[in-house]
């Protein structure tokens, strides 16, 4: 979205905000000891990913891939949730993709993993 700066006349640019949903997934019954993908997101212009929420029913360690190369790991907290907020956003090319997977080690339960990406 563009517009004119009237004191100038020479445009602007305006950026949505920071907090648009671009991309949301959800698995249950996930296994203990298993990595899972709990969302993809392959953009097909250029994204910028400013931070991702995941939320379970249990504690859960987060690691972000694109294409195969883990980028970030974090582990969620006392809460079961943890937001991912990139201070330098984080710029995904056309065709490449976000991977958001959660691994958890309450062995023997299936437990429930949310996520959602954000970005302009």
């Amino acid at each position: 979205m563009s517009c004119f700066n009237q004191n100038s006349g020479q445009p602007i640019q305006t950026i949505a905000s920071s907090a648009s949903p671009l991309a949301a997934g959800a698995e249950t019954g996930v296994p203990a000891n298993t990595p899972t993908t709990i969302v993809t997101y392959t953009p097909t212009a250029n994204a910028v990913i400013t931070r991702i929420s995941v939320s379970g029913t249990a504690y859960g360690k987060v690691e972000l891939f694109t294409n195969v190369s883990l980028i970030e790991t974090q582990r969620m907290g006392p809460d079961r949730n943890i937001t991912i907020t990139f201070t330098n956003p984080l710029v995904l090319l056309p065709g490449v993709p976000l991977d958001v997977k959660v691994t958890h080690y309450a062995t023997g339960d299936l437990n429930d993993f949310e996520a959602t990406i954000y970005g302009i």
